[in-house]
């Protein structure tokens, strides 16, 4: 080199040294902050797919917790249903006690009652303190939805339906033309079939079976059609079968619609009593009811679809996604290709955020009933078994009512933990799996993108100080060059 004003090799050198101080400093930050991106300069395209990532990881997180709160909320509400649980059973108990009226004195009857008394209270007092985080869980403000019905529906209980955006929505129930409405499990006594009256001849003892049991029925020295009703009528609470008369002609029936009611009559040796079937007049000894046969329940006019549906009688239930409901059609709805419209609306209940995405797909509703004595019970609330109500255990006829009560009350209160219990089993703690699962797919590959990998870092900083090592002695070298030029003054 025989030029001093410009020494290119050290600026060369320099270049090169200060590239090597900068990969230094990149593996210093990235070692010290575990990140390999720091900043968008780093890598503006894996920035943008780590950022996205970790957004999802938060969204993941706050609905793992979301799930967790829910399940932590539904086991509060079966807890104290569990009490309430025990209490009916306690009730039920004493209820059966107090039928052993030949066993029993009056005044254990009257301790009885006390005992009823205090467990109705406490059963009142469980319903309405019941509460997770201030909010309270079986007091009914968690009932959900409300339901307008036309003159075809009974009864509607909605425990889970997708408004959308919607205040309401109408759900159609569309009736199969070919069908004939619903009818009860039917059998006649001399029904119009132009022979000897029958009614009258009748004699001897048959049984009488129903839904609820089988008893025996003297017809021995009977003096004619309201005779055998009576008698019949007498052990309706055995058998679940009702008898009336017209025109001399005597019908026994059961006491709900559907398939699965039935009759069978048994005439017992030398008893004359001749029965007839309800569908063709023939000779006969049993029969059943029929079902009502739908078309489809949906949110339309003409709906086919069925999917999920079931028939009881007038009894149709739908559990499927978007709409879980019960509808008690009014008795004796004729099937003629009519609607049934149920209108539906309301907050339903509590509504649970369980997926990342905030929508309709990710949140679930649960709605709890209120479940205090007042409200529980179908014959008659179960705080009329308390002192001074009309089923109150010191009058012996109240008791088989009052048995019928606390059975539905259990049943209504099981039915209840039931539901509550799939909802954590089938929706809330396989949702809490889910969402780990994918948590932890989404947290590698977003940690691949983002996170420092030490054992290539170091190899990396490892030849940037090696280099810069070199490239300071280079530098030092390249700035004494333009010495040599001297040797040429000399």
């Amino acid at each position: 080199m025989s030029r001093i004003n410009t020494n290119v090799v050290s600026l060369t050198a320099q270049r090169n040294l200060a590239t090597a101080n900068a990969q230094v400093s990149k593996s210093l930050e990235r070692l010290s902050t575990g990140l390999k991106i720091n900043r968008g300069s780093d890598n503006p395209a894996g920035l943008i797919a780590s950022e996205r990532l970790r957004s999802e990881k938060v969204a993941l997180q706050s609905a793992i917790s979301n799930n967790v709160r829910a399940t932590n909320l539904i086991s509060t509400a079966e807890a104290s249903l569990n009490e309430i649980n025990g209490l009916l059973l306690d009730i039920q108990g004493l209820v059966d006690t107090a039928a052993n009226s030949g066993g029993m004195t009056t005044e254990e009857i009257a301790a009885n009652q006390l005992l009823v008394d205090e467990a109705i209270n406490s059963i009142t007092r469980i319903a309405d303190t019941a509460q997770f985080n201030g909010k309270k869980l079986l007091d009914g403000s968690l009932g959900g939805f409300t339901t307008t019905l036309d003159a075809n529906a009974a009864s509607a209980t909605v425990t889970n339906i997708d408004l959308g955006s919607a205040a309401n929505k109408d759900v159609y129930i569309n009736y199969d033309g070919t069908t004939t409405a619903a009818t009860k499990a039917t059998l006649y006594l001399d029904h119009d079939d132009g022979g000897t009256d029958h009614v009258a001849a009748a004699t001897g003892v048959i049984s009488v079976t129903g839904n609820l049991g089988t008893a025996l029925v003297d017809m021995t020295l009977q003096t004619g059609a309201a005779d055998i009703v009576a008698r019949i009528n007498a052990v309706t609470d055995q058998t679940g079968i009702t008898a009336t008369t017209a025109g001399g002609d005597v019908t026994l029936s059961s006491a709900d619609y559907g398939a699965s009611q039935f009759i069978n009559v048994g005439v017992q040796g030398g008893a004359t009593f001749d029965l007839l079937d309800a569908d063709d007049g023939n000779a006969a000894s049993g029969d059943v009811g029929t079902n009502i046969t739908l078309e489809g329940v949906g949110f339309t006019t003409g709906t086919t679809d069925t999917n999920g549906v079931s028939v009881d009688g007038l009894t149709v239930t739908v559990v499927r996604d978007g709409l879980q409901m019960e509808v008690v059609l009014a008795q004796g709805e004729a099937a003629a290709d009519d609607q049934t419209v149920v209108n539906v609306a309301g907050n339903g209940g509590a509504t649970f955020q369980i997926g990342a995405e905030i929508n309709t797909t990710n949140q679930v509703q649960v709605t709890i009933q209120d479940v205090d004595a007042a409200s529980l019970g179908t014959t008659a609330a179960l705080s009329t078994l308390a002192t001074g109500g009309a089923n109150e255990l010191s009058v012996e006829a109240n008791l088989s009512t009052a048995a019928t009560i606390v059975g539905e009350a259990i049943d209504t209160v099981s039915s209840l933990r039931g539901r509550l219990g799939a909802v954590q089993k089938n929706t809330l703690e396989t949702q809490i799996r889910s969402l780990g699962s994918t948590l932890e797919n989404i947290t590698s590959a977003e940690s691949v993108i983002r996170d420092t990998d030490f054992a290539e870092e170091t190899a990396a900083m490892t030849r940037a100080q090696i280099l810069v090592q070199a490239g300071t002695s280079v530098l030092a070298m390249a700035n004494s060059a333009p010495q040599n030029v001297l040797a040429l003054l000399q």
